[in-house]
Formats: structure tokens, sequence, C-alpha cells
């Protein structure tokens, strides 16, 4: 099952620079998408680079927090669009956006700058399916008392990180799991 995999892939933490990357399937025109769903996720988009902008870059905490649930929000109603998946998203330059080679999933994760080096990731995998199928990210990293290297962990158990990667392998079982490499939590 896809979900399971992308558990066992969000517990496969490193601690390696960030390096931005976007959605390896990047088609422009996808006959999927409607002109005017095309032009509503094109206006969306123009909007969530506005917000995630600010997300990293306000210099108040507060305007910061403020942006980052407005992004979530905006994220949300953005990818109600029938066949959204579709859409690459490349302005969205402070969001890593990850799928694996078949395309199955995708990923995203960002980061909001708390204070004094210490970060809070949020994320949320979306499937690749005409309607939206979203499940959120809850960063509990601050909650485990130690760092998971093997465990599974669910979406509201997410042990938050940065996303830079994704690699699929094969099992000796002949089974495929992906692995994801991103910045972990740190405080």
């Amino acid at each position: 099952m896809i979900f399971r995999f992308v558990l066992f892939l969000i517990c496969l933490l490193s601690c390696l620079p960030f390096q931005q990357v976007q959605a390896q399937s990047k088609k422009k025109n996808n006959p999927s998408l409607t002109s005017e769903q095309m032009e509503r996720l094109r206006a969306a988009e123009d909007t969530l680079a506005m917000i995630a902008f600010l997300v990293v870059n306000d210099s108040i905490e507060s305007e910061r927090f403020g942006a980052c649930r407005q992004l979530i929000t905006r994220l949300v109603q953005t990818l109600k669009t029938p066949n959204s998946f579709q859409y690459p998203f490349d302005r969205l330059k402070s969001i890593s956006i990850l799928s694996p080679p078949d395309s199955s999933f995708r990923i995203f994760t960002w980061q909001l700058f708390v204070n004094d080096s210490t970060y809070r990731y949020y994320g949320a995998i979306q499937k690749n399916s005409k309607d939206l199928q979203l499940f959120p990210l809850i960063d509990r990293s601050d909650s485990l008392d130690y760092k998971p290297t093997r465990e599974v962990l669910t979406p509201e158990r997410w042990y938050g990180a940065l996303y830079y990667t994704i690699r699929q392998f094969d099992t000796k079982q002949g089974r495929k799991y992906r692995k994801t490499t991103g910045i972990p939590f740190k405080r």
C-alpha cells in the first residue's frame, strides 16, 4: 500500500544541505486539466507564492506564523481543484514538491523559522487522483523522546523535515519502497 511506503520513507531522514527540488512531473499543458482549471490554478499559485515568500522572509514572528496558517488554508483550497495533481506549481520556490518516478503521489514540505535556530516543519501528501486525497503531516518531533530511524510513523506523528529528494528501490521481496532525504527537525 502506497500509504505505508510513504510512512516508511518519512522516517528515513538525514542531515544534508537543503536543495530546492520541484516535482519531477512538470507538464505545462496537461490534457486532463481544462483551460478554466489551469487559469484557476495559475491564479492560486501566484497567491500561494506570495504567501510562501512571507512564511520564509517576514521579519516579524507573528506575521510568519499568520502567513503559514494562510498558506495551509489556501493550499488545501487550491488542491481541491479537480485534477490539481497534474499542475506542477513551479513558482512555489520555498516549498519542496516531490514525486516518485511512478507519480503515484507527491509530497509538499516547507519550514517555518520560529526563533533562535528553531524551525517547525509542515507538509502534506497528495495522492494522484481526480478528486483530492490529501494527508496532512503533523510535525510531532518535539514530543518524541528519540530520533526515529526505522520506525513507521503516522501522518499525525510525523518527524518534521524539509524533503529534497525521493529515491525508489526494490526490496529482496520485490516490493518497491521510496526513501526521502531531508533536513530534520532542529531544536
